[in-house]
């Protein structure tokens, strides 16, 4: 069994309704640690049931696999997409989408699989907590823009079109085949914390801010929720989650 400490939040904010969605588990009979965090894309149908039901394709689809490993995690995300994609057939359902960053841990194998599409995010403390990673790529155009050095940081919070997105689950792009997904492998001693996050988060709390959260706050209780009020009183106007990973 591992002894991961890990705690997940979910705030709904100002918004009318929570369309973020995560999931903490532990699977392959408890050797590993499944993570997942969900952002239902806004000005959709149902963002909401479009989150939930990615977090939870995922978590069935690899449910009962042993050894589990990147291309697994891959195919769990085309699984969830197709899920969707099904019930957008409803009307009712038409259009909806979501973004997704899943994190799967594996102590005994000294390895952490992610898989994402679109703008959530997921972070990892390293060196003794000297610095904070961004595992991940912002899969929308303020992102591309940040990421290819074009703007700063604090550009990129205040940017009207931050929320603009170039991938989701729910799309038809996202296939067996295609390179849509974002995915990576990491040695599992190189990190001492991971933390996955929606923008509501990191579109109001700075990198450096989040940074000293993380290293001033041990628990990862303790850690989740201080960065979740911090999002609040900077006056973020979106749902805010986190799942804070202790290593």
């Amino acid at each position: 069994m591992n002894n991961i400490e890990y705690f997940p939040i979910s705030e709904q904010g100002l918004r009318d309704n929570n369309e973020d969605f995560c999931l903490v588990e532990s699977i392959s009979g408890g050797l590993d640690v499944l993570t997942i965090i969900a952002d239902g894309v806004g000005g959709e149908n149902a963002g909401e049931v479009a989150s939930m039901v990615t977090c939870k394709g995922i978590s069935e689809y690899l449910a009962h696999l042993d050894n589990i490993g990147l291309e697994d995690l891959r195919m769990a995300v085309i699984a969830a997409n197709n899920d969707v994609m099904e019930l957008q057939k409803n009307p009712r359902y038409e259009n909806m989408a979501t973004v997704v960053s899943a994190c799967l841990i594996s102590p005994e194998d000294n390895v952490i699989h992610i898989c994402h599409v679109g703008d959530t995010r997921i972070y990892a403390l390293c060196n003794d907590g000297i610095e904070l990673s961004k595992l991940t790529k912002d899969h929308s155009f303020v992102g591309r823009l940040f990421d290819e050095g074009h703007i700063s940081e604090k550009e990129a919070m205040l940017h009207p079109k931050r929320n603009r997105i170039d991938k989701c689950i729910g799309s038809r792009q996202l296939n067996y085949f295609s390179d849509y997904l974002f995915t990576s492998s990491f040695e599992l001693t190189k990190f001492n914390r991971i933390l996955l996050c929606s923008d509501g988060l990191y579109d109001v709390v700075s990198s450096s801010e989040i940074h000293s959260i993380l290293v001033h706050n041990s628990c990862a209780k303790t850690a989740a929720n201080n960065l979740v009020k911090r999002a609040l009183e900077c006056g973020s106007h979106d749902n805010i989650s986190a799942i804070v990973i202790n290593l």
